[in-house]
């Protein structure tokens, strides 16, 4: 028999002990896109506030791609909020957009029944999203365009996902118009691929997330930049010569950048005492940077309050 219905999610159910009643922890999910404000070292409203993350601007700055919270659909719409448009439905989940180099289609990925997490593709119009490789069975993360847009880069993991042994992952490139796959040179055991802004270099985590790795095209070579903890979520800044990530550090979560020039690491921000969000592709809080340089986080606003269900026999 169900007991209750929308809009509250409900959970860890308690009978009283006379059965008469049900406790249960009724809660409404929302959060609240911020972006650190520097002047005032505070979280501020960032794109009105919108209940989404994961954010993807384009290429000629005038389009955004985001994730919702808690619904997990894609959508696109001008920087100032017009022209939305939803580019996916549930039962679709979406996480990851990124915006081809010609602003015309969005890569994201997303978990399908029966399958691991794939690439899709979707038009910035709208229609329906394919997969980028139906006939790969490995776990797909981390889709990243190329510069010019006829390339993509794609992380590997094993069939069930994260897990296993380093060399089980490892960062692919896909022809854009042929889907050919090549691996990236040296890259077995790294993931989370990112194509800086200024064309030159492809950063990556090792497999244990303890190593932030930078791959020289011209020169055809890694190095490493940083390591931490364990690191998550790595973006590069507008101008190339930094590269943000969250590490869960010994005290706690929080955000740092290392120079690319001299491989000098600097603490941003603690992130310990400040309520996020957990993404349901990942079970983890995310962050970002907005094109100025300022940290991005989804920011827990919703609510939860415990209610009593009294049960009514006829």
């Amino acid at each position: 028999m169900q007991i209750t219905a929308g809009p509250l999610s409900y959970f860890s159910p308690a009978l009283s002990l006379d059965g008469s009643r049900l406790f249960v922890v009724g809660e409404q999910p929302r959060a609240e896109l911020q972006r650190y404000d520097q002047k005032s070292k505070t979280f501020v409203p960032y794109l009105s506030g919108i209940s989404a993350g994961q954010i993807d601007i384009s290429r000629d700055g005038q389009w955004i791609a985001y994730v919702t919270y808690p619904e997990d659909t894609l959508w696109r719409s001008r920087m100032d909020g017009g022209e939305k448009l939803q580019l996916t439905y549930p039962p679709l989940v979406a996480g990851m957009p990124r915006w081809s180099a010609d602003g015309k289609q969005i890569i994201f990925v997303s978990p399908l029944p029966g399958k691991n997490t794939r690439a899709m593709l979707v038009s910035a119009q709208g229609g329906t999203p394919t997969e980028l490789l139906p006939d790969d069975k490995n776990t797909e993360d981390d889709p990243a365009w190329s510069p010019d847009g006829k390339t993509l880069l794609l992380a590997q993991y094993p069939p069930q996902g994260f897990g296993g042994s380093a060399g089980e992952y490892s960062i692919v490139q896909v022809d854009s118009q042929t889907r050919q796959i090549s691996k990236l040179p040296g890259a077995s055991g790294f993931w989370a691929p990112r194509w800086s802004p200024d064309h030159y270099n492809i950063k990556a985590f090792t497999a244990d997330a303890s190593k932030l790795m930078l791959f020289d095209v011209s020169a055809d070579r890694w190095s490493e930049v940083a390591s931490a903890k364990a690191m998550a979520y790595p973006n590069w800044s507008a101008d190339s010569k930094y590269v943000y990530y969250e590490d869960s550090g010994n005290d706690g979560p929080e955000l740092d950048r290392v120079s690319i020039a001299d491989h000098n690491k600097e603490r941003v921000m603690g992130l310990k005492d400040v309520p996020r969000v957990l993404l349901s592709l990942s079970n983890s809080p995310w962050n970002g940077v907005a094109p100025d340089g300022s940290p991005l986080i989804m920011h827990d606003v919703g609510n939860r309050e415990i209610y009593s269900l009294e049960l009514q026999l006829p």
